[in-house]
């Protein structure tokens, strides 16, 4: 993070991002952490693949949610944008196999 010549924040870095999940009977828990050289208050992380799902951001940087175990196998991935517009994105690798 640096400072512009008026002094502005200027962020140049994406967002860092977690993201573990567990089983609880037959839903499954995911939670996980969202950190930016700015506020992460209000980011949106995008699960996408096997779980479709957007979760917001608290003022801590963590997130959590619970959804229905998904009756096949597949890819939970997920991504998070800044208010830069800059990007991070993780897979987590296959469930069910």
């Amino acid at each position: 993070m640096g400072s512009g010549s008026g002094g502005e924040l200027i962020e140049n870095q994406p967002p860092s991002v977690t993201a573990t999940y567990a089983v609880q009977g037959d839903d499954l828990v995911f939670s996980g952490m969202v950190s930016d050289d700015g506020a992460v208050d209000g980011l949106t992380v995008h699960f996408g693949d096997l779980i479709i799902q957007d979760v917001i951001v608290n003022q801590d940087g963590s997130y959590s949610f619970q959804v229905p175990r998904p009756p096949t196998e597949g890819t939970f991935s997920f991504f998070v944008t800044d208010s830069q517009g800059l990007s991070s994105s993780i897979n987590l690798g296959e469930y069910g196999t």
